[in-house]
């Protein structure tokens, strides 16, 4: 199990995730308050926050962040520690950005809803996409977790340690008292040496 604490501590490098929202503002229409938005206005903007999610995750967008921040990696790396969903069912959107380096995640974040609403607009013409909150400098990383890395090792441990017992145990073929030359060989037993 230390040595699991040891290799976690050297040799994985640890992830640092940094999460920013947007909000999905409805497209224009007569209504301006919020009771005037009906049902079918809301399921509108839930589906919205689909579309707006594969806007933000599209190369046209990523390529400006990777522009803008002077980044040293393509579109399908960063979409690949990219995630962007739709908080339950609201118009509120979430964007999680995972990196080795805790800063440039939270850059990356923030580059994100800073293009992103233009190119929703640009692309959608309708609605508009909002900052509700900036991503901010995480408090600790979220991998690797030394505390689970110890317990599975040691759960790893314990079973490979039961299966050599019972390896052990089943293929020991040696005879260990005279009753069982009797089973076994059907013979009579002459006599016993001493231990």
């Amino acid at each position: 199990m230390a040595l699991s604490a040891v290799i976690t501590s050297l040799y994985i490098v640890p992830k640092y995730e940094a999460k920013a929202t947007l909000i999905v503002n409805k497209p224009n229409t007569e209504a301006t308050t919020a009771s005037d938005y009906t049902y079918s206005d809301l399921l509108l903007t839930q589906k919205l926050v689909n579309t707006y999610s594969a806007i933000i995750t599209s190369d046209s967008v990523l390529t400006q962040v990777i522009n803008n921040l002077d980044l040293n990696i393509t579109t399908g790396e960063l979409r690949n520690n990219l995630n962007v969903t739709g908080i339950n069912d609201t118009e509120i959107i979430k964007i999680t950005v995972i990196d080795s380096i805790p800063q440039k995640a939270v850059d990356i974040a923030n580059e994100i809803t800073r293009v992103s609403p233009n190119e929703i607009i640009r692309t959608v013409k309708a609605g508009s996409v909002e900052l509700i909150d900036y991503a901010v400098l995480p408090r600790g990383p979220i991998s690797p977790s030394i505390t689970n890395n110890i317990l599975i090792a040691g759960l790893l441990g314990l079973v490979l340690i039961s299966l050599i017992i019972i390896a052990k145990e089943y293929l020991n073929r040696t005879i260990k008292s005279s009753a069982e030359i009797e089973n076994l060989f059907g013979l009579p037993v002459l006599g016993e040496l001493p231990k």
